[in-house]
């Protein structure tokens, strides 16, 4: 059920487009973009030992994606950003965590709206069999952390 509900949810135009969706070998552009608009501060760190499958890999992405869209919307300009992709035994890790202070925490959507934001890659996460959390982290900004078997 759960394959058929994303399936349908990217005919509906997440990925319109012809072009596979990007993957761990998409993030470091993505990075440079998004230090190049405003938060050079930005690392990006990935460190898989072997071979990450794709729709794992295109799902980091777009977590990468929705966690530097609210970093953009909530942190302070110039806030340093650290992101993390490794490995530890067995799982496949991603970390996004900013170093922001005082910023206002994403919105999670309404009651009964999915597929969006932080909710919508929970979700994803979860159906891949993973596990997702989101929240403050302990010396102030936000972590976005998704670890997969």
């Amino acid at each position: 059920m759960d394959r058929t509900v994303r399936m349908l949810r990217e005919l509906e135009g997440e990925s319109a487009s012809a072009e596979p969706l990007p993957g761990l070998d998409g993030l470091p552009e993505l990075v440079r973009r998004f230090a190049d608009a405003g938060f050079p501060g930005t690392e990006l760190r990935v460190e898989p030992s072997g071979p990450v499958p794709r729709e794992v890999a295109t799902t980091i992405y777009r977590i990468v994606v929705e966690a530097l869209t609210n970093v953009r919307k909530h942190a302070p300009a110039g806030s340093s950003v650290a992101i993390q992709v490794t490995d530890e035994t067995g799982t496949v890790v991603v970390t996004v965590a900013d170093h922001a202070r005082d910023q206002a925490p994403p919105r999670l959507p309404s009651a009964g709206r999915t597929g969006v934001g932080l909710a919508g890659l929970a979700e994803r996460v979860q159906a891949l069999g993973g596990e997702f959390t989101s929240g403050r982290g302990a010396g102030g900004g936000w972590v976005v952390k998704a670890v997969f078997p």
